[in-house]
């Protein structure tokens, strides 16, 4: 399915709107604005991750290159931070809306790393599905962690109408891809008690919001392991908007 989409705030709102009535169970988590941004001309998708952060931390997350689309990605990792668990990961959707889902028990990153084929090993494999297994090996999500933090850098990227920094793109398409086999992994191995229907939700949106942002979606390399995930989601948004 090929849609044009005047992307927008709206748009990224709507599909989390409409991905969350879609589901039986609720376990959403409101993360409310904490301060005020000075900064006025910061892009949307900034101003609302920062703007739900301590000072302290929406300073830690703009460390580093200083980059806007870095500084989105790594305050979103914040907040996933501060709204999980011992036992569940957080993974914020945006506009005050996270989600949480249990940390497998069964699934360990190494399982997700050694399910990736290799034509689908793209630039971050190594960073983020080996040598991340020092620090996240017990939590399998991790790339959709990984995934949602470059949607939201993409996102920002968008808003800013840059053409440089085009490697977020890519790798946001290679994090999800690893989210694939990753969702792949946890259905496989974990009893019927984990809500695996869920997980394969969020991963539909997950893909959804990256293929209402990234250009030409489909012609990104590795793309094709998602063929046809997050459309169902994309066709229910353009039905309402055609309604």
């Amino acid at each position: 399915m090929k849609v044009a989409y005047d992307f927008g705030w709206v748009i990224v709102a709507s599909i989390v709107i409409l991905w969350m009535g879609s589901l039986l169970l609720s376990d959403d988590v409101q993360v409310p604005v904490v301060r005020r941004c000075s900064d006025k001309n910061l892009p949307p998708t900034l101003m609302d991750v920062v703007s739900r952060l301590p000072e302290a931390d929406a300073a830690a997350a703009r460390a580093g290159d200083g980059c806007p689309i870095t500084w989105a990605h790594e305050a979103t990792h914040f907040i996933n931070s501060r709204c999980s668990t011992p036992k569940e990961r957080g993974f914020y959707l945006l506009d005050g809306v996270a989600w949480r889902l249990p940390i497998p028990k069964q699934t360990k990153l190494a399982h997700v790393a050694e399910a990736v084929p290799k034509k689908y090993r793209g630039k971050t494999y190594k960073t983020y599905l080996i040598e991340a297994q020092e620090w996240w090996q017990d939590i399998a999500v991790y790339p959709l962690d990984e995934a949602d933090a470059y949607t939201n850098g993409c996102i920002t990227r968008s808003e800013l109408q840059w053409d440089r920094r085009q490697e977020t793109d890519r790798f946001c398409i290679e994090l999800l891809v690893y989210s694939r086999f990753a969702v792949d992994e946890i259905c496989k191995r974990e009893s019927d008690e984990y809500p695996k229907e869920e997980l394969r939700d969020l991963l539909e949106l997950l893909v959804a919001r990256a293929r209402l942002v990234i250009e030409d979606f489909d012609g990104q390399p590795y793309a094709a392991a998602l063929d046809g995930v997050g459309d169902g989601l994309l066709a229910q948004l353009e039905a309402g908007d055609a309604e």
